[in-house]
């Protein structure tokens, strides 16, 4: 390969990359203004506890079900809320993957997340309707401590079901 078609495919990437960033963080200042309205027409907000977790030791070879979440095809948020099983971290992270078949795209992520009360330990993450256009998903769970360790704490599967 030249390097004119080299510098060109490199280009094309930044600009693909810039354009993903871009929709993620106009997507973000969505999930706030949808979570904070005050509209009497409120948007459709969905909310479930995921319960679906595969350990981050075991998940490579495993298969689980995944948890059907049921949400109306108009969702503008989706609200998740899920346990947290180690107090070994101070914050997590949280990726949102498409599952088709064998692939596996991101779609969303969130940092420095906090677990929400000390005697129920969960997180809650607030995904833009928009972002769900496929069935299965698994949410990666990535505990965090000092500045930048981070490990797998596993994931959660769930397949989304269309309201009646």
């Amino acid at each position: 390969m030249d390097d004119a078609l080299q510098i060109a495919k490199i280009e094309s990437l930044n600009r693909e990359g810039a354009e993903e960033r871009d929709r993620r963080r106009q997507l973000e200042i969505t999930v706030n203004t949808l979570a904070g309205s005050d509209d009497p027409e409120k948007p459709t907000i969905v909310s479930a506890v995921l319960t679906a977790f595969i350990d981050g030791i075991s998940r490579g070879g495993d298969r689980i079900t995944p948890q059907k979440v049921v949400i109306p095809r108009d969702a503008d948020l989706i609200r998740l809320r899920f346990p947290v099983r180690t107090d070994w971290f101070d914050r997590f992270n949280v990726s949102l993957i498409r599952i088709n078949g064998s692939d596996r795209k991101e779609i969303w992520r969130k940092h420095g997340l906090t677990v929400r009360s000390v005697g129920n330990q969960e997180l809650r993450v607030r995904i833009p309707g928009a972002l769900l256009s496929g069935r299965e998903y698994a949410l990666e769970l990535y505990g965090a401590r000092g500045a930048n360790n981070t490990e797998s704490v596993g994931e959660y599967r769930f397949e989304l079901v269309s309201a009646p």
